[in-house]
Protein backbone atom coordinates (compact mmCIF):
# COMPACT_ATOMS: atom_id res chain seq x y z
CA UNK A 1 0.00 0.00 0.00
CA UNK A 2 1.43 3.64 -0.66
CA UNK A 3 1.53 6.45 1.62
CA UNK A 4 -1.78 8.34 1.35
CA UNK A 5 -1.88 11.80 2.72
CA UNK A 6 -4.78 13.60 3.86
CA UNK A 7 -5.13 17.29 3.46
CA UNK A 8 -5.20 20.64 1.69
CA UNK A 9 -2.22 21.92 -0.58
CA UNK A 10 -3.06 25.34 0.91
CA UNK A 11 -2.66 24.04 4.63
CA UNK A 12 0.91 25.11 5.97
CA UNK A 13 0.82 21.61 8.18
CA UNK A 14 -0.16 19.84 4.93
CA UNK A 15 2.80 21.47 3.41
CA UNK A 16 5.38 20.81 5.67
CA UNK A 17 4.53 17.05 4.78
CA UNK A 18 4.19 17.61 1.31
CA UNK A 19 8.11 19.09 2.12
CA UNK A 20 9.49 15.22 3.76
CA UNK A 21 7.71 12.99 1.35
CA UNK A 22 9.47 15.17 -1.43
CA UNK A 23 12.75 15.22 0.26
CA UNK A 24 12.39 11.46 0.72
CA UNK A 25 11.63 11.03 -2.77
CA UNK A 26 8.59 8.43 -1.36
CA UNK A 27 5.74 7.66 -3.44
CA UNK A 28 2.51 9.02 -2.50
CA UNK A 29 -0.71 9.72 -2.93
CA UNK A 30 -2.65 12.95 -1.50
CA UNK A 31 -6.36 13.13 -0.96
CA UNK A 32 -7.31 16.93 -1.22
CA UNK A 33 -9.63 17.75 1.58
CA UNK A 34 -11.59 20.68 1.17
CA UNK A 35 -11.93 22.62 4.01
CA UNK A 36 -14.14 25.35 2.92
CA UNK A 37 -16.90 22.75 2.03
CA UNK A 38 -16.09 21.34 5.58
CA UNK A 39 -14.76 17.71 4.01
CA UNK A 40 -12.61 17.41 7.37
CA UNK A 41 -15.64 17.05 9.40
CA UNK A 42 -17.47 14.66 7.79
CA UNK A 43 -18.10 11.20 10.57
CA UNK A 44 -16.25 9.43 7.22
CA UNK A 45 -13.18 11.66 7.33
CA UNK A 46 -13.16 11.71 11.34
CA UNK A 47 -13.78 8.04 11.76
CA UNK A 48 -11.35 6.63 9.32
CA UNK A 49 -8.70 9.49 9.36
CA UNK A 50 -8.77 11.85 11.83
CA UNK A 51 -9.91 11.53 15.61
CA UNK A 52 -10.39 15.69 15.81
CA UNK A 53 -11.57 16.66 12.00
CA UNK A 54 -8.20 18.21 11.71
CA UNK A 55 -5.38 18.12 8.89
CA UNK A 56 -3.07 16.77 7.56
CA UNK A 57 -3.43 12.94 8.19
CA UNK A 58 -1.53 10.19 6.81
CA UNK A 59 -2.00 6.21 6.02
CA UNK A 60 1.38 4.04 6.03
CA UNK A 61 0.27 0.69 5.03
CA UNK A 62 -1.81 -0.13 8.89
CA UNK A 63 -0.35 3.17 10.14
CA UNK A 64 -2.32 6.33 10.78
CA UNK A 65 -1.19 9.63 12.31
CA UNK A 66 -2.02 12.81 12.49
CA UNK A 67 -0.69 15.80 13.55
CA UNK A 68 1.96 17.02 10.71
CA UNK A 69 5.10 17.36 13.11
CA UNK A 70 4.39 13.38 14.10
CA UNK A 71 3.69 12.83 10.81
CA UNK A 72 7.21 14.08 9.80
CA UNK A 73 8.93 12.06 12.34
CA UNK A 74 7.83 9.12 11.43
CA UNK A 75 8.40 9.33 7.84
CA UNK A 76 12.29 10.22 8.57
CA UNK A 77 12.42 7.36 11.31
CA UNK A 78 11.02 4.82 8.63
CA UNK A 79 12.39 6.16 5.68
CA UNK A 80 14.60 8.40 6.18
CA UNK A 81 17.79 5.77 7.47
CA UNK A 82 19.96 6.58 3.82
CA UNK A 83 19.68 10.00 3.85
CA UNK A 84 23.05 11.82 4.75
Amino acid sequence: MAIKLYGSRQSSCTQRVLVVLSELGLDYEISDINLQLGEHKCPEYIQDSHLFGLIPALEDDRVRLFESRAICKYLLANYGKDMN
